[in-house]
């Protein structure tokens, strides 16, 4: 269990310390592109978590999983193993701040009490997470 305890703090690190995603609708705002991100990792959609997420991002992350796993699973099982504590706090994160500059931009966030600086950059129209929150 000790294990699994260190992947699933592993894995979460790399998902939410340096993960790419990308927001659907292409809006100017960068902030909902990290609550989607959130509240899709909090609710298990991995499928739809992995939409949002950059290539580059996902062969990070899958860099850190077991050979062959596919990225909407890996997020799935990072879901499973997210005592429900965690689950309601990425749910619960609150956007605190953002400030854009051409295509790139910050956001600030807050989770559990702890405020993260999550960097992103526009890529086709839309804004992608090149770094950001841990929980």
């Amino acid at each position: 269990m000790g294990s699994r305890r260190a992947i699933l703090r592993s894995t979460v690190a790399i998902l939410l310390g340096s993960v790419a995603l990308s927001a659907c609708d292409g809006s100017s705002d960068p902030k909902p592109v990290v609550k989607s991100y959130l509240n899709a990792l909090a609710s298990g959609d991995g499928t739809t978590a992995c939409k949002l997420l950059d290539p580059k991002a996902i062969n990070k992350l899958l860099g850190s999983a077991p050979h062959g796993q596919s990225c909407s699973t890996l997020l799935s099982q990072v879901n499973k193993l997210l005592p429900a504590s965690e689950k309601q706090a990425l749910q619960s994160a609150q956007v605190t701040g953002s400030s854009t500059s051409g295509n790139t931009a910050k956001v600030t966030v807050s989770i559990s009490g702890k405020t993260r600086t999550v960097n992103l950059i526009q890529s086709a129209g839309n804004w992608v997470i090149t770094s950001g929150a841990a929980a």
